[in-house]
């Protein structure tokens, strides 16, 4: 499975560190394969991904949720926040059967810092 949306080149250098993705999704799957991809890229040779595959098996089954990926969890693993050109993409090398109604970025939920070490992860 991938789902990727692609577009004119966005600056979100400014939000790094007070902001996340706020991805709408409902998994229906019964089983979530083992690794799930978030990925934005941002210019030739330049991309970053985190692993959601456990926030994905671990929310309820065919109920709407909120996953959040902070957007200072991308530029540690090597994004450009100043030049976003996809956006948004997910994906896995099983399949996955999963309902989006929404991404967009949001505020850090109040007392949350995203990654703050390379140990952090998007949950």
């Amino acid at each position: 499975m991938n789902a990727t949306i692609v577009g004119s080149p966005v600056d979100l250098s400014n939000y790094e560190n007070s902001a996340e993705y706020a991805i709408a999704i409902k998994v229906i799957s019964r089983k979530v394969p083992q690794k799930v991809f978030f990925k934005v890229n941002c210019g030739k040779d330049c991309s970053g991904q985190v692993d959601i595959s456990d926030s994905l098996k671990k929310a309820p089954r065919n109920k709407w949720f909120v996953l959040p990926v902070p957007l200072n969890c991308l530029s540690m693993k090597g994004v450009d926040l100043s030049k976003i050109d996809w956006p948004f993409s997910l994906a896995t090398a099983d399949s996955l059967e999963i309902h989006l109604a929404e991404a967009r970025i949001a505020p850090l939920a109040k007392g949350t810092q995203g990654c703050v070490d390379d140990t952090a992860t998007a949950s």
